[in-house]
């Protein structure tokens, strides 16, 4: 066989391996499909007190990563995709951050879609990610009930209080990874508290 059938067949093998990511891609639930999630819930919530800002929706979906890994004991987003570090304001997925800071301070009415594949002629195919696991949806739907009602300012004070995963992990300038283990380990022990008599 000579070398440039080698290299074409390289190449094939080559794309062939990220078609397959990608395909696992659509099917994995990723922080984009969580925020997918919480945008819907806006849009269903007519008498949410809080309008949905990119501010708010990174918070709940941190917060739904954290309990899922202490509820489910699985990590809900796509580690080769997502990575939770420490802001300024507070815990941030920065693909969540990304795909819809377009809408600056203001209410948050889209979904956001990510390109599946291209043709040749370079036209690009998006999908609209989307949660499938019902186990997930549980989660999310909690997470909405409980921190609806709170202000967004009061949820950014919940995330930066002493002896969270922010407080450990925030360098001024600098954003950090928060360990999966710490945010664990912090919403296991909300999970676990007895409820104030």
């Amino acid at each position: 066989m000579d070398k440039s059938m080698l290299w074409l067949m390289s190449w094939h093998e080559f794309f062939r391996g990220i078609f397959y990511i990608m395909e696992d891609r659509f099917m994995k639930t990723d922080a984009i499909a969580i925020a997918n999630y919480f945008v819907d819930k806006s849009l269903q919530d007519k008498t949410a007190p809080h309008p949905l800002t990119l501010l708010r929706l990174v918070k709940y979906v941190y917060i739904a990563y954290g309990f899922a890994m202490a509820i489910l004991d699985r990590v809900i987003i796509d580690k080769r995709f997502d990575v939770v570090e420490a802001w300024k304001y507070g815990p941030v997925i920065p693909s969540v951050y990304h795909s819809f800071k377009y809408n600056g301070n203001s209410p948050i009415r889209a979904k956001s879609s990510i390109a599946k594949d291209e043709e040749e002629n370079g036209t690009l195919h998006f999908v609209i990610p989307e949660v499938k696991d019902e186990d997930i949806k549980i989660i999310l739907d909690f997470v909405w009930k409980r921190y609806r009602g709170v202000s967004t300012p009061d949820m950014i004070n919940l995330l930066h209080k002493e002896n969270t995963p922010w407080a450990y992990c925030y360098r001024v300038g600098k954003n950090v990874e928060i360990p999966d283990e710490m945010t664990k380990v912090y919403y296991s022990a909300i999970v676990n508290s007895k409820p104030k008599q």
